[in-house]
């Protein structure tokens, strides 16, 4: 798959679990990371998917811990627009209690959905990805975990 994912902007810089960095990978996509964990996202233009990863690369398990059954939000708006043409969390119900999983060390938590064809019109977009974490090793994140991409549907 093709992953367009090259002007990924970070909005969080650093968290309770160290500075992040941005790394660009030969497949276009981008990441950001820390010491202990990678995060990285993409959408493939000719799918119309999207997937989000958080890989562990701590040498040990990472407990995250969300105030929802809802783990990620993942948002497109077309250029020029306020409101999104697409919205994981829209037609979906979440438990309204605590969760916690655990990700043992070298493994991926992934998420990915398709996008319908009909809400996708020529133009420009921004994707945003999102990680609803509260805490990470009972750390709380000191700003929001998110990615950002921009891409074109022709």
């Amino acid at each position: 798959m093709r992953w367009l994912a090259a002007g990924f902007m970070v909005i969080m810089l650093f968290t309770g679990c160290g500075a992040a960095e941005v790394e660009e990978v030969e497949s276009g996509e981008s990441s950001m990371h820390t010491e202990e964990w990678e995060l990285s996202g993409g959408f493939d233009e000719e799918e119309y998917t999207w997937e989000f990863d958080f890989n562990n690369i701590s040498g040990e398990p990472l407990d995250l811990a969300f105030n929802s059954g809802q783990e990620i939000n993942v948002s497109i708006y077309k250029e020029g627009e306020s409101e999104p043409v697409y919205n994981y969390a829209d037609e979906k119900v979440f438990t309204q209690s605590l969760k916690e999983i655990t990700i043992r060390d070298g493994n991926t938590r992934k998420w990915e959905e398709d996008v319908d064809f009909d809400l996708m019109e020529p133009g420009n977009y921004t994707i945003s990805f999102e990680l609803l974490v509260s805490e990470i090793n009972g750390t709380t994140p000191e700003q929001p975990i998110e990615l950002e991409d921009h891409f074109s549907i022709e």
